[in-house]
């Protein structure tokens, strides 16, 4: 599950609700593989998210102006050019260089 909600603050009575279109749910019964440290739950990616978190900032622009707030969670960040690593083979390494 993943969902967005917006407190909003009049004098000293606090208030909050989801955002609108937000919520998604779904059924999973997969493990995270252990070499994908994009989706720590075997069943949400950095690419899911960044489609979500895309259509929740239209959202939130559109019915409340423009603000974020965001955890850790590895599905928010993610790295599309690692830094080689000493597992990495000579070949990886060398195309790695030639594409910087």
């Amino acid at each position: 599950m993943i969902a967005a909600g917006v407190i909003k603050t009049r004098g000293a009575v606090a208030t909050g609700e989801f955002v609108e279109g937000s919520i998604k749910v779904w059924k999973s019964a997969l493990k995270r593989k252990l070499w994908d440290e994009d989706d720590y739950h075997g069943n949400f990616d950095a690419e899911q998210f960044e489609r979500w978190f895309q259509n929740l900032c239209c959202t939130l622009k559109a019915k409340y102006g423009e603000c974020n707030h965001m955890d850790g969670a590895s599905s928010h960040k993610r790295t599309t050019n690692k830094t080689p690593t000493m597992s990495w083979l000579k070949a990886a390494m060398v195309a790695w260089i030639i594409g910087k």
